[in-house]
C-alpha cells in the first residue's frame, strides 16, 4: 500500500538522486511546456513515475500524465499551456511502498490575471496511514504577492499548540508550503488541525480532522 509520509520527507532530501528540471518556467498561453524528471540514479524506469500538481485538488492524489520513451529521463508535456495550467508540479518516483519526490517545478503563464491568495491542505487517506507513525499534513499557500511577507501557522483544536512545522518551499512564483506531523493518537481522536495564512491584513484559515476532512475556508481582513 502506498504511503505518503516518505514523499513528504523526501521531497527535499532525495534531490541528489531524483533531479527535476527546470525549477521554474514562464511561458505565454499556447506555448509548449516540458518538465524533466531524471531518475537515472534511482535504478528504475519512467513507468514508475507519476506527476502531482499542487492546488489542483485538496488531496494528495497522484496521476500519471506522461512519460517519455527514454526509460530514465521522464517528461511531463503540456502541448498548449493555458492560464489554468499555472502552478507547481512535482514528479514522484514510486518504488514499492516508498514515494520519492522531486524538488518541484513552478509553471507561470504570463497573461494570467493576478490571483487572490488561496490555501490548500494536503493529507493522506486513512488507508495510507501507518500508526503509530505521525500523520503528515502539508499546507500550501499560492497567489501571494510577497511570500516573504506571508506567514503560515498551525493550530491544534483552536488552541495554537505548536506542531513543529517545516518549510518545504518559499518564494517560488508566489507559493509558500509548510509540512507538519500530527501525532497519530491525536489525529485518531478527531482533533481539528488548522492552517492559517496571514498576508498583511488578510487571514485565511483552513481546518481538517480525521472525521471531517475539510471544513469551509474562513477568510477575514484585519479591522473589517
Amino acid at each position: 500500500m502506498l504511503k505518503l509520509l516518505p514523499l513528504l520527507r523526501l521531497c527535499v532530501c532525495a534531490a541528489a538522486l531524483l533531479v527535476q528540471t527546470p525549477p521554474s518556467v514562464r511561458v505565454t498561453p499556447g506555448s509548449e511546456v516540458t518538465l524533466i524528471c531524471d531518475i537515472t540514479e534511482m535504478g528504475g524506469s519512467c513507468s514508475q513515475v507519476v506527476w502531482l500538481r499542487v492546488g489542483q485538488v485538496s488531496w494528495m492524489n497522484l496521476r500519471k500524465t506522461y512519460s517519455s520513451q527514454n526509460e530514465t529521463v521522464c517528461q511531463l508535456q503540456i502541448s498548449s499551456a493555458a492560464l489554468q495550467d499555472a502552478g507547481r508540479y512535482y514528479c514522484v518516483f514510486v518504488n514499492g511502498p516508498m514515494l520519492l519526490g522531486g524538488g518541484g517545478s513552478t509553471l507561470s503563464v504570463t497573461d494570467s490575471v493576478q490571483q487572490s491568495p488561496a490555501v490548500d491542505l494536503l493529507l493522506p487517506a486513512d488507508q495510507h496511514l501507518a500508526p503509530p507513525l505521525p500523520v503528515p499534513l502539508v499546507c500550501v499557500a499560492s497567489g501571494l504577492d510577497d511570500p516573504g511577507r506571508a506567514r503560515l501557522d498551525w493550530e491544534l483544536d483552536g488552541e495554537g499548540e505548536t506542531l513543529s512545522p517545516r518549510t518545504l518551499s518559499a518564494g517560488d512564483a508566489g507559493v509558500l508550503s509548510v509540512r507538519v506531523e500530527v501525532p497519530a493518537e491525536i489525529w485518531a481522536g478527531g482533533a481539528e488541525v488548522s492552517c492559517i495564512l496571514t498576508d498583511g491584513e488578510l487571514e485565511i484559515r483552513k481546518t481538517v480532522s480525521r472525521t471531517n476532512r475539510e471544513y469551509p475556508v474562513r477568510s477575514t481582513k484585519t479591522g473589517s
